[in-house]
């Protein structure tokens, strides 16, 4: 369960930045700064990007629960997340800072659907509704996690772009077309694709893709306009490496997979690179097409040529680039 939660005011906020400038490079420090122990006093996780923060609370199973069991985990996350609300709203009254509770919402992620979500949850006096979907630093997370929605939402917006490109087509050169296409089209369609891209839906994508292809009448070399696939691949593989050798946060290092154990003398660990992980088991699809899965798998096929003897991020990409490029 996920509750999310904006600063909308802040008088002490504001004093703390005066004299600065709203646009000075000191702002953004000086309000991590402000809320810094806001973070911490909180019985559940709070994360936190810029005056949004996010208070959450999750639940496991050894195995698959009960009807019941899903109903008595739903209702300890409602009391987990109640408790610490007045919590945050107290911090609030302490440091003059007004929280919006119109903008606030929740949402329950699971994969059930039998369960009615009649666990209300109050915050500054003000019942909560459940949102549809829960949007997130530009992703949209619905109930059950299906991507569906959020890549619909990215295709229909590149499309709409695509769209005023094509009715201003015979303005621009061929050339051109491939420069904005690349420049104003396609990073909407790749923002964040490591988290969504194992999804089956990136087909809407690759047809928004076709469709700018068929644009630029004289399409550029094979090499310098890759599939939308292969640079998500290319993404996600890079993403995977930095968590490998740790080079985030411990929270994200802490979920990578352990490496594979291989017996010695096999077929399977002759062909295995020295960095090949134990992918986690999925259960349900959500969990098979999200990041680790999925990467995992990609990183596990890959040669032991593409991976540099020391930590070096742009060579990886490189040699990784190259790798996948030749099985085009």
């Amino acid at each position: 369960m996920w509750v999310q939660y904006a600063i909308t005011s802040a008088t002490a906020y504001t004093r703390l930045l005066n004299p600065c400038r709203q646009c000075s490079v000191l702002s953004p420090t000086l309000f991590l700064l402000f809320i810094n122990d806001l973070l911490s006093i909180t019985n559940c996780p709070v994360h936190s990007y810029a005056d949004d923060a996010t208070l959450h609370y999750s639940t496991s199973f050894n195995r698959r629960p009960s009807q019941q069991g899903v109903h008595d985990s739903r209702l300890e996350a409602a009391e987990r997340l109640t408790s610490d609300l007045p919590i945050i709203s107290d911090w609030g009254r302490r440091n003059l800072v007004s929280f919006n509770a119109s903008k606030t919402q929740f949402r329950h992620l699971s994969t059930r659907h039998n369960l009615p979500n009649t666990y209300p949850l109050f915050f500054d006096n003000t019942q909560l509704s459940p949102s549809s979907t829960l949007n997130i630093l530009g992703l949209s997370l619905t109930q059950n996690l299906n991507w569906k929605l959020h890549i619909s939402s990215l295709a229909k917006s590149a499309s709409s772009r695509l769209g005023v490109l094509y009715r201003l087509r015979q303005f621009f050169s061929p050339a051109q077309l491939l420069s904005i296409y690349r420049g104003l089209v396609r990073p909407r369609m790749e923002y964040a694709s490591h988290v969504w891209g194992g999804s089956t839906h990136t087909a809407l994508l690759d047809r928004v893709e076709a469709k700018a292809l068929r644009l630029i009448s004289s399409p550029p070399p094979t090499d310098s306009l890759l599939p939308l696939k292969f640079r998500r691949d290319v993404a996600s593989l890079s993403i995977f490496y930095r968590y490998f050798h740790a080079d985030c946060s411990s929270e994200l290092a802490n979920c990578m997979p352990p490496p594979l154990p291989r017996p010695r003398c096999t077929r399977l660990s002759t062909h295995a690179h020295p960095y090949t992980v134990q992918t986690p088991y999925a259960r349900v699809n959500q969990h098979l097409h999200s990041f680790i899965p999925h990467a995992g798998k990609l990183w596990n096929n890959l040669p032991s040529s593409v991976f540099p003897p020391d930590y070096d991020l742009n060579s990886f990409k490189r040699r990784v680039s190259g790798h996948l490029s030749s099985r085009i």
